[in-house]
């Protein structure tokens, strides 16, 4: 029996007044109140939109923010202050932060800038040292932060590996202190893998730029990071053409072909912006996808989409490929990994899959001429016997 696909749109969203912002998503100024958050420039309202289910705030963070040189000005203005007015000057910090380590945190945030680190790199490397200074370390102290981390009780081996990196790089290379890091060893995990219908349902029940973000990765295996910075000069529509050419990690570029069906999609995107997703975020992604995987997982009964991240459709991809290919280099390639051994986890993961797998998940066709064998290898199926002079090609369901 087939599971029923439901998808957002299906749900008839009532209520929402008329706001002076509308959303940054849709446009519409249909919307209501969902709840308020507090920040270091105090409590913001928190809207939602009826129309696509997209949240989004009052005021937007970078409304808040001056330039970074009126940050930097300001940090160093209020160490001159008396500790009863530095709390309140300081704008760009919150919590057990101190004047002191606030300015280090923006000089090298600063620093990142100059040195050509993306904004998301940038965001990663000084939030983590704000969190430690939360928790009450003393950033300029390694040996205090080392105490810090070490007593983080409920963090995983690999958060506190991440964390330790991270205020290395801080400590190290900007700081110059030589220091010698603790070691955490953290188990590498095994990726959740979605099945093909819960990939198809993902994609059928999200809101319109999270399931054209969702269906790129599902035949490009790009990474959330790399979807939203897709612009209209790498989409070639005449020949059904996906450039990514803004990659992460140290990745190569590449260019994907793309189906009758996702390239109609994009196409019917409104062009506001150089970007095919418009102003659309990671974290707006992010945000809309955790809602969407809530209402599947309870729409549909299945906690599996609790699970489910962007990045998973690469996994699901990835492994997808080495399943049918058997070629790691195949894989390396479409994947756009600088190293082997990553792309060596999907071959292994396809490996234990395969000896898993039941003939009945096979689709089996013979081949009778060589237009019709041109034809099915160019959809993923691949010679598997030869039976009374009759070749057999096959491809899993």
């Amino acid at each position: 029996m087939e599971v029923p696909v439901i998808t957002v749109s299906q749900e008839k969203l009532v209520g929402g007044e008329e706001t002076k912002r509308e959303c940054p998503n849709c446009h519409s100024k249909r919307n209501w109140k969902n709840g308020e958050r507090k920040t270091s420039f105090g409590i913001i309202q928190r809207f939602k939109c009826r129309d696509c289910g997209f949240r989004f705030s009052e005021k937007s963070y970078k409304d808040c923010l001056t330039t970074e040189d009126s940050q930097l000005c300001a940090l160093l203005e209020a160490k001159k202050l008396d500790s009863a007015t530095e709390t309140k000057t300081v704008a760009a910090e919150s919590g057990k932060i101190s004047p002191e380590l606030a300015v280090k945190i923006v000089q090298y945030e600063l620093t990142l800038k100059n040195k050509g680190r993306s904004p998301e790199s940038i965001r990663t490397y000084t939030g983590a040292l704000k969190t430690l200074a939360n928790l009450g370390a003393n950033i300029l102290d390694p040996l205090n932060v080392e105490h810090v981390i070490a007593k983080q009780d409920r963090w995983s081996l690999r958060a506190k590996k991440n964390y330790t990196d991270w205020y290395a790089r801080f400590a190290n290379k900007y700081m110059h202190m030589n220091w010698e890091k603790p070691i955490y060893k953290a188990p590498d995990k095994i990726a959740f893998q979605p099945y093909n219908i819960e990939v198809e349902q993902l994609i059928a029940g999200s809101p319109r730029s999270v399931s054209i973000a969702c269906h790129i990765a599902k035949e490009t295996a790009a990474r959330i990071g790399e979807v939203v910075r897709i612009e209209w000069v790498d989409i070639d529509s005449k020949n059904n053409l996906i450039a990514i050419n803004h990659p992460e990690k140290g990745s190569y570029t590449g260019v994907y072909s793309a189906s009758n069906e996702l390239m109609s999609r994009i196409i019917a995107l409104p062009r506001k912006t150089d970007r095919i997703l418009g102003t659309a975020s990671t974290d707006s992604i992010d945000n809309m996808l955790l809602t969407t995987r809530k209402k599947l997982a309870v729409n549909l009964n299945n906690k599996r989409f609790l699970q489910l991240h962007f990045h998973s459709l690469r996994h699901w991809k990835l492994t997808k490929l080495a399943l049918e290919t058997k070629d790691p280099f195949t894989v390396q390639q479409f994947a756009r990994h600088h190293d082997m051994k990553i792309t060596m986890k999907y071959i292994n993961l396809a490996r234990a899959i395969a000896k898993q797998s039941d003939s009945d998940e096979w689709i089996i066709r013979a081949v009778k001429t060589v237009d019709e064998a041109i034809e099915l290898g160019q959809v993923g199926f691949t010679p598997y016997m030869m039976i009374e002079g009759v070749q057999l090609v096959r491809k899993r369901k």
